[in-house]
């Protein structure tokens, strides 16, 4: 039998402090100087291919990858000089990655900005939501590395980015109650920390079973409960489905 389970995450982030206005960003089809394009093109050689493909990061693209990338380059308040240790190089990717997640989930949109492309270092884009929990991204470890990432309800559209599975040091990962789309991007399984990851009341479809054999997350949520389910997850602890009659979404323990 199953029994009706809880959809909150009321602990998800527990370090992480106050929220603040971020300006909407801007993207001008002006021609960069000779300086300007080096620069780029530096940024670039770090984040590429290891992180993003270089396609991706082409101006003539136009993806929230290239977006993600002429924000560091020429609009982020922090002016990260270009890094020349290993360490450095994970903080500018990581800063990189979270800007990618705002760009290609519609941050513009977003219930919450939660500082994101803020001035302050990532570790501090978070704040208060009308719930009054904490949500955004921090709760870094020692070496300034995100390990929560808490964005659930927030307006958030479209499909994730394949690079926030870079993010190796994130333990929580709550996604609920979005509008996500699409498949769970494979490389995902590199978040060899993962403890806590909550997908249920999106649109994800497929089989995230993947998942499963290379991890040991203790709270997973997904909305796989029904007939037929929207993903398959034989490893989620709690499965989801929205009740056709209500519209709410229903879960439940395995």
């Amino acid at each position: 039998a199953t029994t009706a389970a809880s959809d909150g995450i009321n602990d998800a982030a527990n370090a992480i402090g106050n929220e603040a206005t971020t300006n909407v960003i801007t993207f001008e089809s002006t021609y960069l100087t000779p300086e300007q394009s080096i620069h780029l093109q530096s940024l670039r050689n770090i984040l590429s291919p290891t992180i993003s493909t270089t396609e991706s990061l082409r101006s003539y693209t136009y993806t929230p990858q290239y977006k993600a990338l002429y924000w560091l380059a020429f609009q982020d308040e922090r002016r990260m000089v270009l890094p020349s240790t290993s360490r450095e190089i994970q903080k500018l990717s990581q800063r990189y990655i979270l800007a990618l997640l705002y760009f290609a989930t519609g941050g513009e949109n977003w219930t919450h900005v939660y500082q994101f492309l803020s001035g302050l270092d990532e570790c501090e884009w978070n704040g208060n939501n009308d719930e009054e929990y904490v949500g955004g991204v921090g709760s870094c470890n020692g070496d300034g590395l995100v390990q929560t990432v808490a964005l659930w309800k927030n307006n958030l559209k479209g499909q994730l980015p394949m690079e926030l599975g870079e993010l190796s040091a994130v333990k929580v990962l709550s996604l609920y109650s979005n509008q996500l789309t699409g498949t769970l991007p494979a490389n995902f399984v590199q978040m060899k920390s993962l403890d806590t990851f909550y997908l249920h009341e999106n649109d994800f479809i497929g089989d995230i079973g993947f998942m499963c054999s290379s991890l040991s997350i203790t709270y997973f949520r997904s909305d796989c409960y029904g007939e037929p389910p929207e993903v398959s997850c034989p490893c989620c602890d709690v499965c989801c489905a929205k009740d056709d009659a209500t519209g709410e979404s229903q879960c439940f323990t395995k």
